[in-house]
């Protein structure tokens, strides 16, 4: 049987807190991946950091739309997940491994996991 769980005004709030990008985390996240758009998702009890990029269905034919045979055009936000952390500081770490990653190679990627 499911319980219902129930949160306190002061657990929410934390929680929203939580889930909160400042804007100079945000900023910093946008310049760390080169995106448009940074914000934080919380789902079971982990934090997602979703970076995302400005697009149009005008410039990316494999997206196009139509209705009644016309093309339909439209704005949208790819989103990825990139990260994610039980805290703050590991979904910043994780962010942080996703970009050294982003460097490597997979020569490199193989090389250094051989070496482990």
């Amino acid at each position: 049987m499911n319980e219902r769980t129930s949160l306190s005004l002061s657990d929410f709030r934390q929680a929203a807190r939580l889930l909160r990008l400042s804007d100079e985390d945000a900023q910093r996240f946008k310049e760390m991946f080169g995106c448009d758009t940074a914000r934080i998702s919380h789902a079971g009890g982990k934090l997602f950091l979703i970076i995302g990029q400005c697009r149009k269905t005008q410039d990316d034919r494999s997206l196009q739309w139509y209705r009644n045979g016309e093309p339909i055009h439209f704005d949208y936000v790819a989103e990825k997940v990139i990260a994610s952390g039980d805290t703050m500081d590991e979904l910043i770490a994780s962010a942080k491994e996703y970009k050294r990653l982003l460097g490597m190679t997979w020569a490199d990627y193989f090389t250094e996991l051989c070496g482990q």
